[in-house]
């Protein structure tokens, strides 16, 4: 155990820490202990999920931000794109062509997640910017 000087403070990083140890002892509570393949694609699947949810979330945030500065195409076709060039391609490629299977298509998910997530972050910042020159 850490000194109190040296552990984590506050929810994101109590957050994260629980997001890491949860999904083995979960996954072990719900499917069978003797199959051991099972529970271990398990932990994957919830871990790969847990950390779509962080990216999930802030697009699902900064999508409902910009729509407070009337901006709706642009987190729409952000979205469209997301899904359609990074989500799709990428569970293809390594799902299928690397052979990492169901967990290659959930990684897909979360890099698509992933990239929304940035350009909408880059896209309100440039909003906020806008308006802060603009009312200056």
């Amino acid at each position: 155990s850490l000194p109190l000087s040296r552990r984590p403070r506050g929810f994101p990083a109590q957050a994260i820490n629980k997001i890491i140890k949860i999904p083995r002892p979960l996954a072990a509570g719900i499917f069978i202990p003797a199959n051991v393949n099972t529970v271990h694609l398990a932990v994957l699947f919830l871990a790969i999920s847990a950390f779509a949810q962080i990216f999930d979330s802030i697009r699902n945030i900064l999508t409902g931000s910009l729509r407070g500065f009337r901006d709706t195409k642009v987190p729409m076709w952000v979205g469209i794109l997301s899904t359609w060039v990074f989500y799709i391609p990428v569970s293809y490629l390594l799902g299928f062509v690397f052979h990492w299977g169901a967990v290659g298509v959930a990684m897909g998910f979360l890099v698509g997640v992933f990239v929304g997530s940035i350009i909408l972050i880059k896209r309100f910042y440039n909003k906020t910017q806008t308006t802060v020159q603009l009312k200056s």
